[in-house]
């Protein structure tokens, strides 16, 4: 039962002043959710009748954090984020030297809803509305001077 393949995953996140060209960088871990594990068993099993369940955005959120305590994720009863704000594209990439990665790449930038929100969460939803993965976090505050980029690779292991 070693070989069991597992779906893993993490979000490099990079922000960007654009006043001041600095950055910060930071690596959170993500959940993959039994919505997305059940849309990869069925996938195999070939159950939809269309091809609708890729991932094709990133949704955010300011409801991953209760007080100053961040929200723990419970994989099996997540279907949505606590609070969802807004949605980007999020751009889906693959590379033969990884073949066991998918990347999600989406960017926030400085015209992007969310100036004064505490943005704590976010996930990755396919294109049939099923929360795939997820992440809660400490929060950063989206401004028109911060553009933030994100990588979101998930890894079978």
């Amino acid at each position: 039962m070693n070989d069991i393949v597992q779906a893993n995953g993490y979000v490099d996140l990079t922000l960007r002043n654009l006043d001041d060209g600095t950055t910060k960088q930071e690596r959170i871990k993500n959940t993959v959710l039994m919505g997305g594990k059940t849309v990869l068993a069925k996938a195999l099993s070939q159950i939809y009748e269309e091809y609708d369940f890729f991932i094709d955005k990133m949704v955010f959120g300011s409801g991953g954090k209760s007080g100053s305590s961040i929200k723990t994720i419970d994989p099996s009863a997540t279907t949505s984020l606590f609070h969802q704000e807004f949605e980007i594209a999020a751009v889906n990439g693959w590379d033969i030297d990884y073949p066991n990665m998918a990347r999600f790449t989406g960017t926030i930038g400085s015209a992007t809803p969310g100036y004064t929100l505490d943005l704590n969460e976010m996930g990755l939803m396919t294109s049939s509305g099923q929360l795939f993965s997820m992440v809660t976090f400490s929060g950063f505050t989206k401004s028109s001077s911060i553009e933030f980029t994100l990588n979101w690779t998930i890894v079978f292991a």
